[in-house]
């Protein structure tokens, strides 16, 4: 897919006041982001939106991470798993910095007609959390885990 045909199917319905004011910028960093780096690497689309939407979170990028949101959505990308992201990001950031992405993205959904609030997706409990999480953080990075 060429890059224009990229950004129209992706940013459909993001507000194009940026594009109005600074087109020069965002011609460049559309060109980038959505050509260069989209063709260049080996992740899938929904790959690229988790990662870029994570950064975004932990740069605290709010006005980015708002069209990225509807760019995500519109590419397919689960509302479950959008809203993981953004729990997972919790852990490492702190809700100090997730709360107001936590409250855009509810927004954005309601936007695109998602209700809300999305089914549960809890597989465990208070009482067995630390345990299952040591077990799969030992799973993933070797026994030196359950050391820590």
């Amino acid at each position: 897919m060429d890059t224009e045909k990229r950004i129209q199917k992706l940013f459909a319905g993001v507000s194009p006041s940026l594009k109005e004011t600074d087109s020069e910028f965002t011609g460049i960093i559309a060109n980038f982001s959505q050509g260069e780096v989209a063709e260049a690497n080996r992740l899938t689309e929904k790959e690229q939106m988790f990662c870029i939407l994570s950064a975004l979170l932990g740069c605290q990028g709010m006005g980015e991470f708002q069209n990225m949101l509807h760019a995500a959505l519109n590419a397919g990308v689960a509302p479950i798993a959008i809203k993981e992201v953004i729990y997972q990001a919790t852990a490492y950031l702190g809700i100090g910095r997730t709360y107001d992405f936590l409250m855009a993205a509810n927004q954005i959904m309601g936007q695109h007609e998602i209700k809300l609030p999305l089914a549960s997706q809890a597989t465990t409990n208070e009482k067995i959390r630390f345990r299952d999480g040591l077990a799969k953080q030992v799973e993933l990075f070797g026994e030196n885990m359950a050391k820590r």
